[in-house]
């Protein structure tokens, strides 16, 4: 994973949504419900509200 220091949000949002898709694939079922801890937290990250 590259360093986002000095990126726009834009660009930030998608190396969170990279290594979202990178811990998802090593851990699936810690995504498996919006209510899980890590859905939220990465929801969190991009903006999304809950």
């Amino acid at each position: 994973m590259k360093h986002i220091a000095g990126t726009t949000g834009q660009q930030a949002d998608q190396c969170t949504e990279q290594l979202r898709t990178y811990l998802e694939s090593k851990d699936p079922q810690a995504f498996t419900e919006d209510d899980n801890l890590w859905s939220m937290v990465f929801d969190r990250l991009v903006g999304k509200e809950f």
